[in-house]
């Protein structure tokens, strides 16, 4: 749904650009091409019919996109150059490939920058905006939304694309569960007259979903069946699916499980006539719901690893995603490598004529004073003092070289060791990929082929039994996937550390209730004393993810019965927190290496939960990006203490 939703009124008449609206059918807009000559007009002509293929056959558009790019550069035409990677960009976002899309778009991005054409640039981070959708990083998704709507403002603000990005913002808002944010969004794009908005029937959908998450199942009922009279008449798949999707819903949510079905099978065919893979998993996961509820399990089964196949795509285009940000790193730090080789060669030959010159100049000098000596003595004297005073400032800048040279040589030592550092983390995470990332994918694989092969020999104590590993895999490759994400995004700085002041109580509450039910499955008690009103000035999400790691952590390695207690309190100029628990403790020569990168020291749970080591590289790293400090005490058999330190906000600050 949303690539169709992205180049919806992706070009709009004006100088230097062109309109791609109400095109028609690929064969009369390629017809066109025959009676163009080989210019900056058929560049754009070549890109309309890039257009209009995108939602018919994806690879007849790239094949157009390529050829106006091949013109472009032909004619060194850098508005059709940004257009055709935009184009392309499209296309290999149409086939879920994330990083060649994100690719494409740096380079659209780049060279509308160099020419100064904000339209393109807007249009470009919009649809990294749904990249970041489709990684399911919707904080960053909504970024990037709100980064084109400001470059629209500056174009024109008010106009069919400006209410479309409100709706894409309010769409991230409702995936991510944040529904008075999304609420916002789409009461927005609805005070616009239904005539001004590009999409009215995409919008009522959308406000439909937000209804039925907000449990208003009167009102979203009411919504689904006005925007059917609209969607029904029109050729429009995507909104005939969405709608019959958030109808069966509806449906499912009221109990009638037999009419929730006969939606559902609706919305399946329109989806596969589309042929989007996040719209087919999400369709399977819902049929095999309402499987389940209508008592037909195999079927139920099967709806679900059809969905896990899909779903494996998108784990897959992630896993792509963070290589291209490291091979990115890597390679602009290579280039700054090269870079400082070559100003070393360069002074080092400055340095030699510099050195040729002088010699050259002392050697005439030495013979004209010998020419001079016999006839001229005391001229001679004269002169050879001042060859002298020039000798020796020749020795002090000569001196001064040397030393300067010795630097740049400790600066390249020190890019060499930044370089085996940046390997390390670049080796460290690929066996997290390569090993840690397959064993629970591997253990879900194996209780789904154990529970489907023999699901009717087994017990029900058995069933539960493999339900609740299954269960427990899934939360541990979630947890693994998060912190991969990330901590590879604060490797290469992509999260901004842009502080807020903010109760540190309220987010130890968070935490707490979200392991309240982890707790309770081992009997173990989680006590939180922090008063509110306890304000830190630090970067909110961040600090919330060192939180959940330690406590992930203290319950992972408290036996059954035990206790964690969370305590925060003022500490000289900053907020002391602390994570305590009465666990199993952790050994002097693990305790050395466990903020350490390159180090292997995962270490099974007191119930053999898994874990990757990651958690605790990330805690370091955001809190010192903070301007805190992390530390742990523990005994082993009596339990463990982690404490970090983030600054009180200044009343500057507030």
């Amino acid at each position: 749904m949303k690539y169709y939703l992205a180049i919806l009124a992706l070009f709009v008449t004006s100088a230097g650009c062109y309109s791609q609206e109400n095109l028609g059918d690929p064969d009369s807009v390629k017809a066109k091409l025959i009676a163009i000559p080989m210019d900056t007009n058929r560049v754009l002509a070549l890109c309309d019919v890039s257009y209009s293929y995108h939602p018919v056959n994806v690879d007849s558009s790239l094949h157009y996109a390529a050829q106006a790019l091949a013109l472009s550069k032909q004619l060194r035409y850098k508005t059709g150059m940004a257009w055709s990677y935009l184009l392309i960009g499209q296309t290999y976002s149409r086939r879920n490939q994330v990083a060649q899309a994100m690719s494409y778009y740096q380079k659209s991005i780049d060279i509308a920058d160099s020419i100064n054409n904000k339209r393109i640039v807007c249009r470009a981070l919009a649809n990294i905006g749904w990249c970041m959708f489709d990684l399911e990083d919707y904080y960053r998704a909504i970024d990037y939304f709100k980064r084109a709507l400001g470059f629209q403002t500056i174009l024109g603000g008010q106009d069919a694309y400006f209410i479309t990005l409100r709706i894409n913002i309010g769409q991230t808002y409702l995936a991510n569960k944040r529904l008075p944010e999304a609420e916002k969004y789409l009461n927005m794009a609805l005070a616009y007259k239904q005539e001004e908005i590009p999409n009215y029937g995409y919008l009522v959908n959308m406000l439909s979903a937000l209804r039925i998450e907000q449990q208003q199942y009167t009102a979203a009922d009411s919504l689904l069946k006005a925007g059917w009279n609209i969607i029904d008449p029109l050729p429009d798949k995507i909104d005939k699916a969405d709608n019959r999707y958030y109808a069966a819903s509806l449906k499912l949510a009221q109990g009638d499980v037999q009419q929730a079905f006969k939606y559902a099978e609706e919305a399946y065919r329109y989806y596969k006539q589309i042929g989007s893979k996040s719209d087919m998993e999400r369709i399977y996961i819902l049929l095999s719901t309402i499987e389940s509820k209508r008592g037909r399990t195999q079927q139920a089964l099967d709806y679900i690893l059809k969905s896990n196949i899909l779903r494996d795509s998108v784990h897959n285009s992630q896993a792509k995603y963070s290589e291209y940000l490291f091979n990115n790193r890597e390679q602009e730090r290579k280039i700054l490598l090269q870079q400082k080789d070559k100003e070393l060669l360069q002074a080092e030959k400055r340095n030699q004529q510099f050195l040729g010159i002088s010699l050259l100049f002392v050697f005439v000098s030495i013979i004209a004073g010998l020419s001079f000596f016999v006839w001229q003595r005391q001229q001679t004297n004269k002169k050879l003092l001042l060859l002298n005073e020039k000798l020796f400032t020749l020795n002090v800048k000569l001196s001064s070289l040397n030393d300067e040279l010795v630097k740049k040589e400790t600066a390249i030592a020190n890019q060499n060791n930044l370089l085996r550092e940046t390997n390390d983390s670049k080796d460290r995470l690929f066996s997290i990929i390569g090993h840690d990332l397959r064993s629970p994918i591997n253990s879900v694989i194996g209780l789904m082929d154990l529970l489907s092969h023999h699901y009717d020999v087994l017990s029900p104590d058995e069933r539960q039994r493999y339900f609740r590993d299954l269960n427990r895999s899934l939360k541990n490759l979630n947890n693994l996937t998060g912190n991969l994400l990330e901590w590879s995004f604060s490797q290469t700085n992509t999260i901004k550390f842009i502080p807020e002041v903010f109760d540190i109580a309220q987010a130890l509450r968070e935490n707490e209730e979200l392991f309240r039910d982890l707790a309770h499955v081992k009997n173990i008690t989680i006590m939180n004393e922090t008063q509110p009103g306890l304000l830190v000035w630090a970067h909110p999400h961040s600090i919330k993810t060192v939180i959940r790691n330690l406590l992930s952590n203290a319950i992972k390695f408290t036996c059954e019965g035990g206790e964690v207690k969370l305590l925060a309190e003022p500490f000289h100029g900053f907020v002391k927190i602390a994570v305590i628990d009465n666990g199993v403790g952790i050994q002097d020569a693990i305790m050395n290496s466990l903020f350490k990168i390159g180090v292997k020291r995962s270490t099974a749970g007191t119930a053999n939960e898994k874990g990757s080591g990651l958690g605790l590289l990330l805690c370091k790293e955001f809190i010192e990006k903070n301007g805190g400090i992390i530390e742990v005490e523990s005994t082993v058999g009596k339990g463990s203490v982690f404490y970090f330190t983030v600054p009180v906000p200044s009343p500057a600050n507030q």
